[in-house]
């Protein structure tokens, strides 16, 4: 088993170099969609969800060694980064919801004959000409 260094768990416990990262990672992804590079979005975020991952672990640490491990600065940096998520987060949803309405129109869905009248299909017609 390796003993952590003091130096790397010094680093592992610098919250604002935690809080960096994720601030760097949410630049990279808003160019990434921007850009409309889905290998950059999926590579993008996937760090970024390293970066949650591991300041989440450096911020459990600091709080069981007993440390504050907010300041005032890093809740505002904190607050700052989950308003960008939630734009992020907004804008993927409505590029995806006009995707499907254009999807939508070049591709009608077929009505389905569940709820249907039973006279509404071929079959139904047919039948229909007996009746009469």
């Amino acid at each position: 088993m390796a003993v952590a260094r003091p130096d790397t768990v010094a680093q592992a416990l610098d919250l604002s170099a935690h809080v960096a990262d994720i601030e760097q990672c949410l630049t990279d992804l808003d160019a990434a969609l921007v850009a409309g590079d889905s290998t950059a979005i999926e590579v993008v975020g996937k760090q970024l969800q390293r970066s949650l991952a591991d300041s989440l672990a450096a911020f459990r640490h600091a709080t069981l060694e007993g440390k504050a491990p907010i300041s005032e600065e890093l809740k505002q940096r904190l607050m700052l980064a989950q308003a960008r998520i939630t734009a992020q987060q907004a804008l993927v949803h409505r590029a995806g919801t006009a995707i499907e309405r254009t999807l939508d129109i070049l591709l009608p869905k077929e009505a389905s004959p569940t709820y249907n009248s039973p006279t509404a299909g071929p079959a139904g017609r047919v039948a229909s000409a007996y009746r009469s």
